[in-house]
């Protein structure tokens, strides 16, 4: 059956107009990005967070203060509870009697 010419242009037409598909694979492709982009952020959720600072310059600090202080409490207790100055205290003298 021969075909007129208005239906052989309509069918050249058809031919050169992106199939109906193309709006739906726009679709498609626009909720898989939307899916990376959604697994992305949750791993990136699921990761452990990185540990704070430790503060070791502190520490060192406190525990050479923690040091000294018991050196110098060893250091008191040898020399005697006395003045402080390491030297023995002597005993007062009693007072002269008036008579």
């Amino acid at each position: 059956m021969a075909k007129s010419k208005t239906d052989q242009v309509k069918i050249a037409a058809q031919r050169l107009r992106p199939p109906a598909r193309a709006g739906r694979a726009k679709n498609v492709y626009k909720h898989v990005r939307e899916a990376a982009a959604s697994l992305a952020e949750a791993s990136g959720r699921l990761r452990h967070k990185p540990e704070p600072p430790k503060h070791r310059g502190t520490k060192v600090v406190a525990g050479a203060a923690l040091a000294g202080g018991a050196a110098y409490a060893v250091k008191k207790r040898r020399n005697g509870a006395g003045s402080g100055t390491g030297e023995p205290v002597a005993a007062p003298t009693p007072p002269l009697a008036v008579t």
